[in-house]
């Protein structure tokens, strides 16, 4: 565990009879506590957003040939400037 924050010490001293006793307590104001990474594994896996995964679809069934027909996909070579105007 990996605690953030302040920590507190605080002294007592009691006499009884003869004997002194000190005493001291210890308190932590904790801001925020969490995993301690160093002793977690871990896997490092990319995310990709919705519209990549897409894009790397139509790319692969484009080089395969194999692409949907529910997928409307203009090749950029048939794409003009007039057209984006």
């Amino acid at each position: 565990m990996l605690v953030t924050g302040r920590l507190r010490s605080r002294e007592t001293t009691t006499e009884s009879g003869d004997s002194v006793v000190r005493r001291t307590y210890y308190s932590i104001e904790a801001e925020s506590v969490g995993l301690d990474l160093r002793f977690t594994a871990v896997a490092a896996r990319p995310s990709k957003s919705a519209a990549a995964q897409r894009q790397e679809d139509v790319a692969i069934a484009e080089a395969t040939g194999s692409l949907p027909e529910s997928v409307s996909f203009v090749p950029s070579s048939e794409f003009s400037e007039e057209e984006a105007a």
